[in-house]
């Protein structure tokens, strides 16, 4: 199982510490988390995952207080910017750092070779910045998308699928340090 713990800066409290539980009981079924560093719902993610974590930091030394896990740092490459380009909004107007963060959500959801998409993202958002420009991602690859910002989600179901997950497959994706 391998899942993409994302969201808001914004994450409110009570979603932080279940995004921990989630975390953990990510890396307990010997599942793999993947994050981006950001403060607020990735560093909770990786705080709940630890080691088991895989970090896909703009540049190395990215948010160095947050860091858990194996980081992997996503440089400019032409399938990733010409990503960038089809689903940002408005990748003109990215300064050069803004580029960096939200290319390096692309292989959070996909993979770093872009191969080996996630099994689900789990998130809170109401729906701006990276956080958005990665379930766009999500959604044109049909990966399943469970939001905690919305209110009609039943939290009970991503415990239930998270135990599904754990007994149905293991997928451990190795370790690249670029």
């Amino acid at each position: 199982m391998i899942v993409a713990g994302i969201g808001s800066r914004k994450t409110p409290e009570n979603v932080l510490s279940l995004f921990r539980q989630l975390g953990q009981s990510i890396a307990e079924c010997g599942g793999i988390l993947r994050s981006g560093n950001a403060n607020g719902a990735n560093a909770a993610w990786q705080e709940g995952a630890g080691d088991t974590s895989r970090i896909y930091l703009p540049w190395a030394t990215y948010n160095p207080n947050n860091l858990r896990g194996k980081s992997i740092i996503v440089e400019s490459r032409s399938d990733l910017e010409e990503l960038v380009d089809k689903f940002h909004p408005a990748p003109q107007n990215l300064s050069p750092g803004a580029r960096a963060l939200i290319r390096r959500n692309i292989p959070i959801i996909l993979g770093y070779d872009l191969q080996k998409p996630v099994d689900s993202v789990v998130c809170w958002t109401s729906g701006a910045g990276g956080t958005a420009f990665s379930l766009d991602i999500a959604t044109a690859n049909n990966i399943p998308v469970l939001n905690l910002a919305d209110t009609t989600m039943d939290q009970t179901a991503i415990w239930k699928w998270i135990e599904e997950q754990s007994s149905n497959k293991q997928n451990k994706e190795p370790y690249v340090l670029v």
